[in-house]
């Protein structure tokens, strides 16, 4: 290598070892920075909560995140990340939050039970709690957050007690239940399969932000109690967070939010308020028509804003156009108790229920409140129709939620009740409700009585702030009301009392006088919507059409078993795969039946009254010899005919021949030949005959032997070993045959 060369390498591994050295340094450095911010951010703090204890802790577990808290109850732990993305996001109008909750097998000690021996797609648990937590905290996020968060929740440990998703949540969360009219806080798996009342509770300092649960028609009385004994202790928990960030936190992040300039909402509103308002007021208007007026008059009006305000985006004219029909509609409740489709506060939309849509389905209704009877077509739009969304999922849980205590636990049969949402303008999960209530009776699942569910809307003035503001409050709301509204509340149950409700607050915090006044509300409505349904049908079908699946107990005698049965199962078999039904043992004298209609049932019902009245045993004596005919040949043996009409008794292929024999036709035997046999009595576990033709064949083949031969069988006084293993064999050939079937 020439001179200048060694001499140009040397120079670089000499610059890339003092590189290495500077940049070493600088890895140490920071390092050491790291370490002492972490420290500065690590730290526990431990409270109480009901009878648990939560133990919030920080700085071990996922340092590098922008956030990272471990929650500790028991043996559960739950740690739960948020990351902030460092691109900013165009503003969409809401929140640029995502939330994620996922259970690993090994937080319980288990192994995932696919093909693949891990875990996959979310769970429908995971995605109804990753829906609780993104419902928790979406309101508390500012309006114009110009970055993505993501919120990612991991069980990291799990025990058979304790509640998983009230942990995730907690920045201020407790479960409900209710046990002989008192309230507990944080109940028990245990305790919770006792309780009327499963109950989610989210609050902030200000009031409530969130409430999930079902209950068993639980009173409203009883519902309010354990809300107002629940918000105390989820305040309790929010104490207890706010003291652990103050201790640990980190400094806020420096965010330039999007903000809409007061003065493009006022030009906006002085532009088209009229026009706006006039259209709200206008109540011979739909969904569709009223949404394409308001989308006219923005349309015509939005270039003459532009040039009103050159420096504003895009963004700040449609929010700002957006504004003014949230203030018409607000103004008008505020001041004047007139909705946009012209109801009161407190009236309900027009309601048709019927029953018996498709006469093929078991059961099937149709239930339209206004114009909500989830596809893309609902809202007239156009989308992809594919497997189902968050949404589907969640909305489909509360109506499941609100149905199922009314259904007898005596039911036999599996229920799928499928809600197809054809129209949506507000509240399709109670809509669902209430059809679903419609078609189980049509279908005759016996259902306690009727459920109605109703969706509780709020107004409130927007210049007031915090827990304290002036508010009207709705009934039955619509898309428009939802979407303006600061409160989406749904509430099903019966007559009787609650079954199920969920609410969703935009505002910061909302006290218990509100809670109060809608669910109070919610029940006069839910009475009238009731009274609708009751008169479509009050009661389950009796008379259940003949496509319906149909359910019977048939007494069975032990002694009888072996006529439905047959040997290896073939008669039973037979039965289902003629009838398609599906026949099983409850217990020693008693057959379930479950066939897919009420002629099913009949003719195997039927069948099997002639295979017990057909079939006899045989009377047969031990040690008798007897002739009987072959009606069936098995690869295990050969039915023998005793007497005529008569139960066929096995003779097992081990008792044919002393000779090992795999078939039976091999000894040249088939259907209708005789064939002679000795009985040794009954198997004592079976308690069925014992035949074998082996025992017998020295005496049938003594003509082979010669006369006077030692081996003559005529000259045995006793019998033979042959004979006795014979017995032997036989014995175990039952026994495995019985093992077999």
């Amino acid at each position: 290598m020439p001179l200048s060369s060694l001499s140009r390498l040397a120079n670089i591994i000499s610059y890339n070892s003092q590189a290495y050295r500077y940049g070493l340094k600088i890895h140490r450095y920071c390092r050491e920075i790291t370490r002492r911010y972490n420290h500065a951010h690590t730290g526990c703090l431990t409270t109480v909560s009901g009878n648990s204890e939560i133990k919030f802790s920080c700085g071990k577990l996922a340092t590098i995140a922008d956030g990272s808290v471990l929650v500790e109850t028991g043996s559960t732990a739950v740690l739960v990340t948020a990351v902030m993305s460092r691109a900013t996001t165009s503003y969409a109008g809401f929140a640029p939050l995502r939330v994620d909750y996922r259970e690993k097998a090994s937080a319980t000690g288990k192994i995932p039970v696919n093909f693949f021996k891990r875990e996959l797609g979310p769970s429908e648990r995971e995605i109804l709690a990753s829906r609780s937590i993104d419902r928790s905290i979406r309101s508390s996020f500012q309006r114009g957050m110009p970055q993505e968060v993501q919120i990612v929740c991991s069980l990291m440990s799990a025990d058979a007690e304790r509640d998983t998703i009230v942990p995730a949540i907690n920045g201020g969360a407790v479960r409900v239940g209710y046990i002989n009219d008192e309230v507990i806080i944080n109940p028990t798996r245990v305790e919770l399969y006792q309780s009327k009342l499963d109950l989610v509770i989210v609050a902030s300092a200000k009031g409530l932000v969130m409430l999930e649960g079902t209950a068993s028609e639980l009173p409203d009385a009883g519902v309010l109690k354990a809300i107002t004994y629940g918000l105390e202790e989820a305040q309790n928990v929010v104490k207890a967070v706010e003291d652990f960030g103050h201790r640990y936190g980190k400094d806020k992040t420096n965010l330039t939010f999007y903000r809409l300039d007061e003065s493009i909402k006022e030009g906006a509103y002085n532009l088209i308020g009229d026009q706006i308002n006039d259209i709200m007021l206008d109540f011979s208007h739909k969904k569709l028509s009223r949404d394409r007026a308001a989308r006219k008059v923005v349309d015509e009006n939005f270039k003459t804003l532009q040039e009103m305000f050159p420096n504003a985006d895009n963004f700040q004219l449609s929010d700002s156009f957006s504004s003014v029909t949230k203030r018409c509609i607000t103004q008008n409740v505020m001041t004047k108790s007139i909705r946009c489709d012209g109801r009161g506060l407190n009236d309900l939309r027009p309601i048709d229920a019927e029953i018996n849509i498709f006469p093929a389905l078991h059961g099937s209704s149709l239930f339209k409140r206004g114009e909500s009877q989830f596809p893309p077509y609902a809202n007239n739009e156009i989308g992809r129709v594919m497997e189902n969304s968050r949404r589907e999922i969640g909305h489909g849980t509360l109506a499941k939620n609100a149905l199922r205590s009314v259904v007898s636990d005596d039911f036999p049969f599996t229920v799928r009740l499928t809600g197809q949402v054809l129209m949506s303008n507000g509240s399709t999960s109670m809509a669902s409700a209430c059809g679903g209530s419609l078609a189980l009776m049509d279908a005759g699942v016996p259902i306690s009585r009727h459920i109605a569910g109703v969706a509780m809307g709020l107004v409130a003035n927007p210049s007031d702030d915090g827990s304290k503001f002036n508010y009207k409050i709705l009934t039955d709301i619509a898309g428009i009301e939802d979407y303006f509204g600061e409160m989406d509340f749904k509430i099903a149950g019966s007559r009787e009392g609650i079954t199920s409700l969920q609410a969703d607050f935009k505002v910061t915090g909302v006290s218990m006088e509100l809670i109060e006044e809608a669910i109070k509300k919610s029940a006069v409505a839910r009475g009238k919507v009731l009274d609708i349904m009751y008169g479509v049908i009050d009661k389950p079908r009796l008379d259940v059409k003949s496509s319906a699946p149909v359910f019977d107990i048939v007494d069975v005698p032990a002694g009888k078993r072996f006529s439905i049965v047959g040997l290896g199962g073939v008669t039973i078999k037979g039965l289902q795969e003629e009838y398609g039904c599906d026949i099983n043992f409850v217990d020693e004298d008693k057959v379930s039946i479950y066939a897919p209609s009420a002629k099913a049932l009949a003719n195997v019902k039927q069948r099997i009254e002639e295979l017990m009245a057909d079939l006899k045993e045989p009377d047969l004596k031990f040690s008798q010899i007897y002739t009987g005919k072959i009606v069936d040949i098995k690869n295990f043996g050969v039915m023998l005919e005793m007497e005529p009409n008569t139960q066929p008794i096995l003779l097992h292929v081990s008792q044919l021949d002393h000779r090992r024999v795999s078939r039976p036709e091999l000894l040249g035997y088939s259907i209708g030949h005789e064939m002679t046999v000795k009985c040794f009595g009954r198997d004592p576990i079976t308690n069925r005959y014992r035949l074998s033709r082996k025992a017998l064949l020295p005496a049938l083949s003594s003509s082979i032997f010669p006369p006077n031969s030692s081996t003559d069988p005529k000259k045995k006084e006793t019998p033979s070993k042959d004979d006795i293993k014979g017995m032997e064999e036989l014995i175990g050939s039952h026994s495995e045959h019985e093992q077999e079937q």
